[in-house]
This record gives structure tokens, C-alpha cells and sequence, in this order.
């Protein structure tokens, strides 16, 4: 899955609040804009506001000050540099960021098996995917349009000489033979 922008309304119809409180998440800096204004799903802060709203714990929108690291002493190790992650403190990082982190991690593992998948050549893009269906298409409707016009001599003679019976397995050996062509006609299409 590929991240979206989302503008205001339509990302309050996602999370299931209202358009203001878009807005007070945004003023508070729990929700960020790009430069147009929109919200984009694939920043980890917001990834992680919208997964805590679907999970239905509104009640935890404001995120409480992560804990002051102990002071530094010959038991605890100093405090992390700014810029760093907290580690070894058992866990600092408040419930939206451990969500926005794990929904990341799941967008990046689904990126990778995109690229995997096509190095693999195993997805076909949309255009050749169109194509294709425009071609089967236009030789379904080519084989079945002709169907009456190529068999209706044939049909009307089997139904007068050989009853309804014969009449059926012309019907469908007919309709077999339009299906196969179309088939054939598809298999001819090379990218």
C-alpha cells in the first residue's frame, strides 16, 4: 500500500472524529500537514493518531510527557543524545509512538515485497493489464457477435434434420469454438 494524502474531512471520516478535532490534534502537533494542508498516512505520527482512533481509544488523545530518564549514576547509564531513541529505560516511548512505529515497520515490510515482487516480475503494471483486457474484449465481442451470422445456416439445418438434441450440441460446440478463439486471440497479445 502506497501512502495517501488525505485532506481534513476525508481523514476525519477515516479516524471517525470530527473535522475539529482534526484540527485541535493538528494545533496540538499530534496530527502533522504537509505544505498543502493535507495529511499524509504515511508519516509515522499520524499513522500512529489514526491507528489509536480506529483501535477506539479516544480517550487517550493527549499523549502524557515521556518520563524524565533517571540522573546518571554509577548504576544507570547516561541519558540518550538528543536526536536518539530512548533505549534501555524500559520502554519510554508512549503507546501512539510504539503504534505509528509498528504501522511503519508493517508499510516498509509491504514496500519491500512490492519492489520483491517486481524484480520477480511478478505484478503486471495497470497499462498492460488494460491492454489485455482490451484485446480479450474486442475478441469476445468479434467471435459472439459473428456467432449468429457463421452458424445460423448450419443451426437452422441440425434443428430441421436432427431434433433438439443435435440442436443443443451444435449450440454448444458453437459456443465452444467462440470461447476458444477468443482464448486464442488473448494468447496471441504479447507485451
Amino acid at each position: 500500500m502506497y501512502p495517501v494524502t488525505y485532506s481534513k474531512a476525508d481523514f476525519s471520516r477515516i479516524a471517525g472524529v470530527s473535522k475539529a478535532a482534526i484540527s485541535k490534534a493538528r494545533d496540538a502537533h499530534r496530527l502533522i500537514e504537509t505544505a498543502e494542508g493535507m495529511i499524509d498516512d504515511a508519516n509515522p505520527v499520524n499513522a500512529g493518531w489514526l491507528a489509536m482512533h480506529k483501535a477506539g481509544l479516544r480517550s487517550a488523545t493527549v499523549a502524557p510527557p515521556p518520563p524524565k530518564p533517571p540522573k546518571a549514576s554509577a548504576l544507570t547509564s547516561p541519558p540518550a543524545p538528543e536526536g536518539e531513541p530512548l533505549r534501555g529505560y524500559g520502554g519510554n516511548l508512549d503507546r501512539s509512538a510504539k503504534i505509528a512505529n509498528i504501522e511503519l515497520k508493517r508499510r516498509q515490510a509491504e514496500r519491500h515485497e512490492l519492489a520483491i515482487s517486481e524484480k520477480k516480475q511478478e505484478l503486471i503494471s495497470r497499462e498492460i493489464v488494460g491492454r489485455m483486457f482490451s484485446v480479450f474484449d474486442a475478441a469476445m465481442k468479434t467471435n459472439f457477435h459473428d456467432l449468429p451470422r457463421r452458424s445460423a445456416a448450419r443451426l437452422h439445418a441440425i434443428a430441421v434434420s436432427g431434433g433438439v438434441q443435435a440442436l443443443e450440441a451444435a449450440i454448444e460446440e458453437e459456443i465452444t469454438f467462440a470461447l476458444s478463439r477468443t482464448v486464442d486471440a488473448a494468447k496471441e497479445y504479447r507485451l
